[in-house]
């Protein structure tokens, strides 16, 4: 028969010898039980000598998140049935209910279908129309809305379908792609390009055929029958996919956008496009602020393409859009200047804003010094000061100076190459009378 063994408290006291002491100090731990490992954390190793690998950190998978909690009735349903309740409800919170749910509902098949639900009806009025929408000097929100049904487009579900992070741009072309296929395939598309000579050259020209002539008896035998022929038919241009439009577009917007001087430039681009989205659609807030990222501007640039466009009356979008546009001028970003000016920032380019733009221009922050800075300051020029009037231009003129004397009393010769080269520019070459 075993004895149970019987714990003696204090029996097994700590070793107190001089070298026990010595020893513990070296391992310098501190006071108190060591705290227990992180299951996910990786192990890292305490010596240079020791060998024990790094383990890589648990990935978060739907397998793991529901073995390691207790799931409700709704979590347990099979994906299918959970994306059938999605279907029915439409409810953009069910997702961040639960990330069981979440991770059923991640699915590309969900996201086209909530996308194309939202905005299919606003695409069936917008999609390859004749009707063009977003000019430049004037807002066209309530032509927009004159023949949109109420409840047919819903532009509070598609603002909340753009505020979710799964909503990218490649989701939404995507999605519009699928949408063409099933409802739109033979509508004829007509691009309608940033660029107007892209707008010209993408416009199919008439086909060189011979005029019949004008004399009957040419093509009438009388010991022959008269057949009726047809010309042959044109060949027909492939049609782009959103995705190929957009990147094309985009493309032609940064290499407008590269310039450090031009002309004026409505000659050269247009801001028109066709009405895709609902007139109560609201731009995120996180595309309107910095930073700007260049998937960010690639996003900005699709929506106000489509007739996205920001609302001062109705959210906060325009102070926002206008907090955006003074970081993109400080930090010098001339592809978020166009595009928060485009969404509707037009009419608050007043002298004020020129003025705090001379004394705040960025250079881009690719080390491009004055260069950047001129070309930030033309930006601003080119989109709303082409027409100087008398006072705008004293204005003008009086703060050139001034920036003119200060770069004298300190030697600055970059803010005298900078004055020089804003008065030489084609923007304001022989409209201020400025010396330097």
């Amino acid at each position: 028969m075993e004895l149970t063994p019987i714990k003696i408290p204090g029996k097994y006291k700590r070793n107190k010898t001089k070298s026990a002491v010595a020893a513990r100090k070296a391992l310098n731990r501190k006071p108190g039980r060591p705290p227990k490992p992180l299951q996910n954390a990786p192990s890292i190793p305490t010596t240079q000598n020791s060998t024990q690998p790094l383990k890589d950190p648990k990935k978060r998978t739907l397998k793991t998140i529901k073995s390691k909690r207790k799931m409700s009735l709704l979590e347990k349903l099979p994906t299918e049935l959970l994306e059938r309740v999605f279907q029915f409800c439409l409810n953009l919170d069910l997702p961040k209910a639960s990330p069981v749910i979440s991770g059923k509902l991640s699915s590309s098949t969900v996201f086209n279908w909530t996308v194309m639900r939202i905005f299919g009806p606003s695409w069936e009025r917008g999609y390859a129309r004749e009707k063009v929408v977003g000019g430049k000097d004037h807002d066209d929100r309530g032509e927009r809305g004159e023949e949109v049904e109420e409840g047919e487009q819903n532009g509070e579900m598609q603002s909340a379908v753009l505020r979710c992070r799964w909503a990218s741009l490649e989701v939404l072309l995507r999605a519009k792609e699928v949408w063409i296929q099933k409802y739109a395939g033979d509508r004829p598309f007509k691009p309608l390009y940033f660029l107007k000579e892209k707008n010209i050259t993408s416009t199919p020209q008439p086909s060189d055929y011979p005029e019949p002539d004008p004399d009957p008896s040419n093509d009438i035998d009388n010991n022959s029958e008269t057949i009726d022929t047809l010309p042959p038919p044109q060949p027909s241009t492939p049609r782009l996919t959103p995705s190929e439009y957009h990147t094309a577009d985009f493309t032609a917007f940064q290499f407008f956008t590269s310039e450090p001087d031009g002309p004026w430039p409505w000659h050269t681009i247009t801001w028109s496009s066709y009405n895709e989205f609902s007139p109560t659609l609201e731009i995120p807030h996180s595309l309107l602020s910095s930073p700007f990222a260049p998937n960010t501007l690639a996003y900005l640039f699709h929506l106000l393409k489509s007739g996205a466009r920001i609302s001062w009356l109705s959210s906060t979008s325009g102070e926002v859009a206008l907090s955006g546009l003074q970081s993109a001028i400080t930090q010098g970003n001339v592809q978020a200047i166009h595009l928060l000016v485009w969404s509707g920032l037009i009419e608050r380019l007043d002298v004020e804003m020129l003025i705090w733009t001379l004394r705040n221009a960025g250079d881009g922050g690719q080390g491009e010094g004055v260069e950047g800075r001129v070309r930030t300051v033309n930006q601003i020029l080119r989109l709303g000061f082409m027409v100087l009037e008398g006072r705008e231009r004293g204005r003008v003129e009086a703060e050139l100076l001034d920036i003119r004397d200060e770069a004298l009393m300190v030697e600055d010769e970059e803010g005298l190459e900078f004055v020089r080269r804003v008065v030489e520019s084609e923007t304001l070459r022989e409209r201020v009378n400025v010396r330097v």
